[in-house]
Order: C-alpha cells, then sequence, then structure tokens
C-alpha cells in the first residue's frame, strides 16, 4: 500500500489548549487525535489530491456519527460544542460552522465514489485491529454499511420530524379537527421533547418503525384530503410529508434487495432532497 503524501494539519494551539485542560489524555478522542498520524498516515491509499479537508475530515466525521448514533442535525451540534471531535478533527475553536448540506455532500460522496470509501474503510480496520471498533457478529465493519445505516437512520429521523411539523401547523390552525382525527399514540411518538432511540438498519424494529410512520402518514394526508380545504393541503408541511411519500426511502421498506435500495436511498436521500426545503 502507497502512503498517502498528504501532512495531516497539526492541532490549532486554541483547541489543543482547551481540549486538554477540559478532557486530559483519557478521552478517545485525545487520543487517537494524538495518534493520528502514527495510526493513519502510514496506512492511507495514495489517491489522486487526497487531502485531509476533503477525504481525511470527512471519513472520521462519519465513522464518529455512526459510532455515537448521531443523526445529522446531532453531529452538526457534536462538531459545534464538543472539543474532543474538534481536536481530532483538526478544527479551531472558531471554525465555520457545518451545514446539513455539507453533511449530506459528504455522505454522498464517499458513497458514490469508490476512492472515498477506500479511505474510510482503511480507517476502519485500523481502528478494529487496535480494538478501537468492535465488530458486529465477527464481520468486519465496511464503508458501504456504515453510510448506509447512517442515511436510514438519518431518513427515518427526517420523516418523524416532518410529521411533527404538520401536526404543529394543524394544531394551530385546526385544532378542533386535529383533536377528532389524531390518534392516541401521536403524542408520544411525535412529541418535541421525545427522541427515538436510533435503530439500525439491519434491525427488523427500524423497518417496523418506518412502516408505522409511514401508515401515520398516509392516514393524516387521507384526512387532509376528506377536509377538502386548500389552505391546509398547500402548507409548506403538508406538501413536505407528501413529497416524503414519493421518495424511494419509502418503496425500499418493502423490497427484498436492501443493498440494492441502499444504493438508491443515498443517492435520492430524503434528508439531503429535503434540506434545499427548508
Amino acid at each position: 500500500m502507497i502512503t498517502l503524501s498528504t501532512q495531516f494539519p497539526s492541532v490549532p494551539e486554541d483547541t489543543f489548549l482547551a481540549a486538554t485542560a477540559l478532557y486530559g489524555k483519557g478521552n478517545l478522542y485525545i487520543r487517537l487525535g494524538d495518534a493520528l498520524d502514527a495510526w493513519v498516515g502510514g496506512q492511507l491509499p495514495a489517491e489522486a489530491n487526497a487531502t485531509f479537508q476533503s477525504h481525511i475530515l470527512p471519513a472520521l466525521l462519519t465513522i464518529f456519527q455512526y459510532l455515537e448514533e448521531l443523526t445529522n442535525d446531532q453531529v452538526l451540534d457534536a462538531v459545534r460544542n464538543r472539543l474532543d471531535l474538534k481536536y481530532i478533527l483538526r478544527l479551531p475553536m472558531t471554525a465555520p460552522t457545518m451545514t446539513l448540506k455539507t453533511i449530506c455532500e459528504y455522505h454522498r460522496t464517499q458513497f458514490m465514489q469508490p476512492e472515498h470509501q477506500r479511505i474510510m474503510q482503511t480507517l476502519l480496520d485500523r481502528l478494529a485491529e487496535d480494538s478501537y471498533l468492535s465488530q458486529e457478529n465477527g464481520q468486519p465493519l465496511t464503508a458501504h454499511n456504515v453510510l448506509a445505516t447512517i442515511c436510514t437512520m438519518c431518513q427515518l429521523d427526517e420523516v418523524t420530524k416532518s410529521m411533527h411539523r404538520a401536526l404543529e401547523t394543524l394544531a394551530l390552525m385546526h385544532p378542533e379537527w386535529l383533536r377528532q382525527i389524531t390518534l392516541p399514540y401521536w403524542y408520544d411518538r411525535y412529541n418535541r421533547g421525545n427522541r427515538l432511540t436510533p435503530i439500525s438498519y439491519s434491525d427488523p424494529r427500524w423497518n417496523a418503525r418506518a412502516i408505522e410512520i409511514v401508515g401515520d402518514i398516509k392516514y393524516l394526508l387521507q384526512a387532509i384530503d376528506r377536509l377538502s380545504d386548500p389552505l391546509v393541503a398547500d402548507l409548506p408541511e403538508i406538501e413536505r410529508i407528501r413529497h416524503i411519500m414519493g421518495e424511494q426511502f419509502l418503496v425500499c421498506l418493502y423490497e427484498p434487495d436492501q443493498r440494492g435500495c441502499f444504493q438508491r436511498m443515498v443517492k435520492k436521500c430524503n434528508g439531503c432532497n429535503l434540506v434545499s426545503l427548508l
């Protein structure tokens, strides 16, 4: 394997001082950050124009997002607020804030471009070799599965949030009507204060939960159609969930070829596509 010639940037001084003062040397990301050049630098495949900013940082961030089961919104908050992540990602304290669009582009690029997946796979393999990463059922964790799990988890999160926004808007416009058609468990499922526990796409419960939410959306849209109120039907929040109903995310719930479905979902991810509708 050819060594990647690009030198990793050093940890910015302000981040180094703040992170080491807060965490010491026991934090996982601080330890990995200190050893980054040693355990990664000599192992990465040489790729044309590979740089830390465009290749290594997105791969590291995606791996940490997977390990901590963070949605895109949650990983953005983590990068903003956590000094240990800034430390290993070599970000200064005043680094520009990442956006949802940035995160989505990271994932799409890594999924669609083989050289990015090879770099992520190298990082995953090194983490496993050094016992920082456990393998599921004795099987190596692949970059493909990492990306697919993140995208499906984030899409389910986006669908749930979109349903919540629709119900919140309807509660303001037609509170009595909404009270009459609301299903008993909706308050717990779509309460802003609740957060559904992330489930890996390989877990059968993920599929069951997604199908339940799809059923809720269908039920709500049918009730709106019966209401015959054009003001409600044209609301951005209602158009958003109608948009979701036509996306590949929903089609994949019922398909036996889940690997092929992964590829279409990432290419046409609800979370990424809906960023432009915010």
